[in-house]
This record gives structure tokens, C-alpha cells and sequence, in this order.
């Protein structure tokens, strides 16, 4: 993809962040994000790796898709962590456990531990090619990633 795309695809992307963050926008604010996200584009563009089967419309949709999961598991999560926090004996066993990953590409290894590090109770510690270490806070028998492989494959591979 030639630079001048490159360069449109970061300001789109850049502008859209903003948007959602500041929202709702009066006129002056819409003026400045569009200036940040042209200025911090052509900073960037040099820099970000840009993969335009990314941007496919079938894997945007996987990824909004995705992200009620990935939700619902943090909102699992929490409670499970708060359980732990409020019983007057913690009942943990903190483990760091190695698990393989399917995942062949470096953008879905990439989803899955920031999905995993994002999750509360546990934290991706390394990873080596396609061996990731998990730290967890109570070791049990189930596979952490498996879930999070299975919807992470349609959005990346």
C-alpha cells in the first residue's frame, strides 16, 4: 500500500479515536481532531506496520463481534476476583502456566495477550514463537486460551 493510503487510512483511524473519545463535539473540537489526527498521522505513518487484509469488512465484523465476549469474560473475571478479595482466607494458588497457541499470525497472538493481560486475574507473562506464559491467580484444570483462540482466528487469520 503506497504512503499517500497509508497516510489516510492512520488519519481516519486517528480521527475516529478521537471522536469516540471526546464525543460529543461542537465545531471548534471537530476542527482540532481533525488537525491532531493529520499532525499525529504524519508522525506515525513512517513507523506503523499497515496489514490492509485488516481492514477487510468480514473481520471488522468478527472483531465487533468479539468484543461482547472479550467483555463478558473481563466482566467474569472481576467478579471472580472480587470473590477472591472478599473471602476472609484467600483461597488462591498463583501459577504461571505454559499453554501453546494456534494462532499463526503475529496480530492474533497479539489480540490474545493483550486480551489475556486485560482480563483481571491473569497476566501474559512471555511469549516464545507460539508458547505463551500465563501467570494466573488460581491455577485450575481448564485451557485459558482456548476460548479466546477460537474467535481471535476469524478476526486475524
Amino acid at each position: 500500500m503506497n504512503k499517500v493510503l497509508r497516510f489516510i487510512a492512520t488519519a481516519a483511524a486517528a480521527l475516529v479515536i478521537y471522536i469516540l473519545m471526546a464525543f460529543p463535539l461542537d465545531s471548534g473540537e471537530a476542527v482540532l481532531a481533525l488537525l491532531i489526527s493529520l499532525l499525529s498521522s504524519s508522525l506515525m505513518v513512517r513507523f506503523l506496520p499497515f496489514d490492509s487484509r485488516l481492514l477487510n469488512p468480514v473481520r471488522v465484523i468478527k472483531a465487533l463481534i468479539y468484543l461482547p465476549f472479550f467483555f463478558r469474560k473481563m466482566i467474569q473475571a472481576n467478579i471472580s476476583i472480587a470473590a477472591i478479595v472478599l473471602q476472609p482466607k484467600l483461597a488462591i494458588k498463583p501459577a504461571i502456566i505454559k499453554e501453546e497457541t494456534s494462532l499463526s499470525s503475529a496480530e492474533g497472538r497479539l489480540i490474545l495477550t493483550s486480551s489475556i493481560t486485560l482480563t483481571p486475574g491473569t497476566l501474559s507473562v512471555d511469549i516464545d514463537d507460539h508458547t505463551l506464559f500465563v501467570h494466573c491467580v488460581s491455577k485450575t484444570g481448564e485451557k485459558v486460551l482456548e476460548p479466546f483462540e477460537k474467535r481471535i482466528r476469524g478476526i486475524s487469520e
